[in-house]
């Protein structure tokens, strides 16, 4: 049986916040494409971005949608708000929503659970 080492090369995820009239912006070096972590839209917490807290803790998950339009690419722009992702969460409408979302930028064939992973093949 001959061993294949699966390595990868990640950066560090860190879950940011993009307020209203911001943009989303996931841009990887050359070779390297963004792998979507985590993103809510809504008024998850008191802070920048919702400095009321009137109606914080309403959100909703939208991972899967900025999976779709972000992950597999080498860079991914997104200005907030953003009807679509807007329409996903729970909070009134004239709420002002943001998005809070983390990726990391992935290089090579890389399985993301286990980080360098060994298989037989």
């Amino acid at each position: 049986m001959t061993l294949l080492y699966i390595c990868c090369t990640c950066t560090e995820a860190a879950l940011l916040e993009y307020c209203q009239w911001e943009t989303f912006n996931a841009t990887c070096n050359r070779g390297a494409v963004v792998v979507m972590q985590s993103a809510r839209y809504g008024r998850m917490k008191h802070g920048r971005c919702a400095d009321t807290d009137v109606y914080i803790g309403c959100s909703a998950d939208v991972l899967l949608q900025m999976d779709e339009r972000c992950s597999g690419r080498q860079s991914c722009l997104l200005a907030i708000p953003d009807s679509y992702l807007h329409q996903q969460q729970p909070c009134p409408n004239d709420m002002m929503a943001y998005l809070e979302a983390s990726f990391v930028c992935v290089s090579g064939l890389c399985v993301l659970q286990y980080g360098c992973k060994r298989i037989g093949v």
